[in-house]
């Protein structure tokens, strides 16, 4: 039997009830595709169950429940910050916060002030849902927030952090660069790239030496390629096209990557 003839309250007391959590997010995904208001009113209920299992169910379900604009935006941010302020349950709080990021586009200062209390919080989880609750908000406190969790000892933190202050936001000061300086030498490459990138979007003074000193060992990145790009400097077209030649010797070269070579080459010759 198909899962699509369950009904949505048969898809939800099988999340209840499955012990090895089989097929999670599929059946959340399909919950998430079907919003109405007998569903919402159904996760709110679960939300607000002593029962730590049933709240991360209605909270992974309102997290996306419907295309944007979601149609229940204003109660499930509502809900989601109500509930927060109380939580004590670590995965519930890191599957609150993974939400709240999904809806993140219109917190007011409170709200956000309410994030940001827990950039310290000892548990990995929270610190990494913190973080992607902070993607693309454009405020003081969040840009604070995601400078001190780019120097997370986590690389998955480092990295959404980085991008978040590099990539996803166009504000540019001393501490920004600063914090993006700093993982120029991050062990984790992709952070390392995310940096680069967020600093020759910036015109950061010698960026044309540090990204060429990257393509010469030979890296194949559309973040690298994104950062020569921001850069608009033809000097790099000899080692581009060196490269692009290589590539497509290699069959280990993911296809994107050579898209954005050639990209990335097409728009220097301009």
């Amino acid at each position: 039997m198909s899962k699509r003839k369950y009904t949505d309250h048969q898809i939800i007391n099988q999340l209840i009830n499955n012990q090895i959590n089989k097929n999670y997010w599929a059946k959340i995904s399909l919950l998430r595709s079907k919003p109405s208001q007998e569903l919402f009113d159904k996760c709110v209920e679960l939300i607000v169950s002593p029962n730590a299992k049933n709240r991360m169910i209605g909270i992974d379900i309102v997290a996306q429940l419907g295309l944007p604009p979601r149609p229940f935006f204003k109660e499930t941010i509502k809900i989601l910050f109500q509930i927060l302020h109380n939580e004590k349950d670590t995965k519930t709080i890191s599957s609150l916060l993974f939400a709240i990021g999904h809806n993140n586009h219109k917190m007011n200062q409170k709200q956000i002030k309410t994030l940001c209390s827990f950039v310290d919080n000892p548990h990995q989880d929270i610190r990494k849902g913190l973080t992607f609750a902070l993607l693309g908000v454009e405020d003081s406190q969040a840009i604070d927030a995601l400078i001190k969790l780019s120097g997370d000892k986590f690389s998955r933190i480092r990295n959404w952090a980085t991008f978040g202050l590099g990539d996803l936001t166009d504000l540019d000061n001393a501490d920004i660069q600063n914090a993006l300086r700093k993982r120029l030498k991050d062990k984790h490459l992709e952070t390392r790239y995310e940096a680069i990138l967020g600093l020759a979007k910036r015109k950061y003074h010698n960026i044309s030496e540090i990204i060429e000193y990257e393509l010469l060992k030979n890296n194949y990145s559309t973040l690298l390629y994104e950062a020569v790009i921001a850069t608009q400097n033809s000097f790099f077209l000899p080692l581009l096209e060196k490269q692009l030649h290589d590539a497509q010797k290699d069959n280990d070269i993911p296809l994107e990557c050579i898209e954005k070579l050639k990209e990335c080459i097409n728009l220097l010759n301009q």
